[in-house]
């Protein structure tokens, strides 16, 4: 048995996304955005009373507005359901994929924060003037807005099926839906508020996927989240030192170079000469506290151990 013959060197199997319900947080989201779609159809007002408006959180007391408004779709105008299936299919596939790597915990900074930004874009802009302020903000296409972002964000190269059939580039997707926001916006009419809001749901999801990654250690260092990735882990692949690695250890004086080169290495956990199962200690600990984790002691053994496997016939 290989290196490569462990459980956590091969990928799980995506299956049918329908049956593979391990992602309780979206598949609870789009039934609730499903459920409330279904009740406004047959009540209207139903959907008006719930979308956020400045007036009716003033002067009408609709307290409860900046939480329901998440749920809601307007079903009025023809589209209404054709964009109420589009925003679905971006949630479910894309919070899918999201959720297996940063849990419903990361899923729920997402959504929430896309969800309280825009509505304090919108609620800015009406009580302003900027936006007109008998109009309303759907918090639906904000929480597709964000996930698809944050969805595009893993590999913006790669490339999805539109509706099924037509392939498309990640990145192409958020282009088109930011320029079909700022068309929006342009029209400076009721549904310039909504617009606003979308574009506010697009910059938050791209901001907490980057933060929550550790892409911007500044702001969230990666060894500092809980943010882990679930499920089996991925093969760790040991490239050796990192640019900045190999910078602190040319600038040290040439003695403690070779004092270095010289020690012996000492694996931390000795009790098992095995390399293979030194390795499946080190990896496991790269895929719960991440590469800068490691010792010296265990870089040297991955090291090891991948030029051991570049011998092998």
């Amino acid at each position: 048995m290989g290196l490569y013959d462990r459980d956590y060197g091969r990928e799980p199997s995506s299956g049918n996304p329908f049956t593979r319900m391990n992602s309780p947080f979206t598949g609870t989201l789009c039934l609730m955005a499903l459920g409330c779609f279904v009740i406004s159809l047959f009540q209207r007002d139903l959907a008006l009373r719930m979308g956020l408006s400045w007036e009716g959180l003033t002067r009408g007391r609709e307290l409860w507005t900046p939480v329901t408004h998440i749920l809601f779709h307007p079903t009025f105008g023809p589209n209404a359901l054709i964009a109420f299936v589009f925003y679905m299919l971006i949630i479910f596939f894309f919070g899918k994929e999201l959720e297996d790597r940063l849990g419903p915990r990361g899923m729920a900074w997402i959504t929430g924060g896309a969800a309280g930004f825009a509505a304090l874009v919108f609620l800015a802009g009406t009580g302003s003037g900027l936006f007109q302020a008998d109009s309303l903000l759907f918090g639906v296409p904000v929480l597709a807005n964000a996930i698809l972002i944050a969805g595009v964000l893993i590999d913006p190269r790669r490339t999805f099926l539109l509706f099924f059939v037509l392939p498309v580039p990640g990145w192409l997707l958020v282009v088109v839906s930011l320029l079909f926001e700022l068309a929006s916006v342009a029209r400076w009419d009721l549904g310039t508020g909504q617009a606003a809001g979308n574009i506010a749901g697009l910059l938050a999801g791209g901001l907490a996927y980057q933060m929550l990654t550790g892409a911007w250690e500044w702001k969230w260092p990666r060894r500092n989240t809980s943010f882990h990735r679930r499920g089996r882990p991925r093969l760790a692949v040991f490239r050796g030192e990192s640019p900045d690695e190999f910078a602190e250890t040319a600038a040290r004086p040439a003695s403690r170079r070779r004092e270095l080169g010289s020690a012996p290495v000492e694996p931390e956990t000795s009790q098992s000469g095995n390399l293979t199962v030194e390795v499946d200690r080190i990896l496991e600990k790269i895929s719960l506290q991440g590469l800068p984790s490691l010792t010296e002691a265990e870089r040297r053994i991955l090291l090891k151990a991948s030029e051991t496997l570049k011998k092998k016939p």
